[in-house]
């Protein structure tokens, strides 16, 4: 129970900084979102030097981890500032987010849904104040054992709860930004692109001389096509070349 504590505190405090880092990150740079931020971060940090240390060392030594109503200070009463505080500063997370949304450049439907992811945190608060209604009487309760099960059961929820809704925004930002790869496609000559050559440069291009047909929805060609007007291109290619060449060799002849 005492390293479940700690660690329970430490994500806790984890999680709300990254809350206000995302928040910071998002948000516009005036001096008045900067300075209520810088304020947020501030409390939460303080909650954590506060917590941390009253809750480890609220049983004294040499056994601070032995928790026994008579030998811890005031029967286990520091988790209730500690729970207050937490619930107070998850609140003003969601709504410190929720003031950063107008001012994102994004559309009404994932306006909503950020505005929804946000408000998750709400469910932290609710879990946690479920929490301390049910510490409150098992922390004077002798059968330390006994009295602990539900308490650490819901501790736990809310510890998963609290890291899994600061994650969500981000993670939801990761995936409105993924765009598939787009599927390897041949390589289309364009002829215009390149500098007009001699007939010889005309050789030495590729076979396959494919442009986009308008005739096909996303400008591409079938294989069938490519072979098609490979040939097509081909032979008239030589035919012209043929001709133009029959007609030198004549007139080569006659002037000799």
């Amino acid at each position: 129970m005492y390293a479940s504590d700690l660690f329970f505190l430490i994500a806790m405090l984890l999680a709300k900084l990254a809350v206000v880092r995302f928040v910071y990150r998002i948000s516009s740079r005036s001096a008045a979102t900067k300075g209520k931020l810088m304020v947020l971060q501030i409390c939460v940090a303080a909650w954590g030097v506060f917590s941390i240390p009253a809750i480890a060392f609220q049983c004294g030594t040499p056994l601070p981890w032995l928790y026994l109503p008579d030998r811890c200070t005031g029967s286990g009463a520091l988790w209730y500032p500690t729970l207050i505080f937490s619930i107070m500063t998850d609140a003003w997370l969601a709504v410190c987010a929720w003031s950063a949304v107008p001012e994102l450049q994004i559309g009404q439907k994932q306006r909503q849904v950020v505005l929804g992811l946000f408000g998750t945190r709400f469910l932290a608060c609710i879990l946690c104040v479920a929490q301390l209604a049910l510490l409150a009487p098992a922390l004077k309760n002798i059968n330390q054992p006994r009295a602990m099960p539900n308490p650490f059961v819901l501790k736990s929820l809310v510890m998963n709860v609290s890291i899994i809704t600061a994650g969500l925004p981000a993670l939801y930002r990761a995936l409105a930004t993924y765009t598939p790869s787009p599927s390897a496609q041949a390589t289309i000559y364009n002829p215009d692109m390149e500098r007009q050559g001699s007939p010889l440069d005309e050789l030495k291009r590729p076979n396959s001389v494919v442009l986009p047909n308008p005739k096909n929805f996303d400008g591409m060609v079938s294989e069938t096509e490519v072979k098609t007007q490979s040939t097509v291109s081909n032979q008239d290619f030589s035919s012209r070349f043929s001709l133009a060449f029959n007609k030198e060799v004549a007139i080569s002849t006659s002037n000799a």
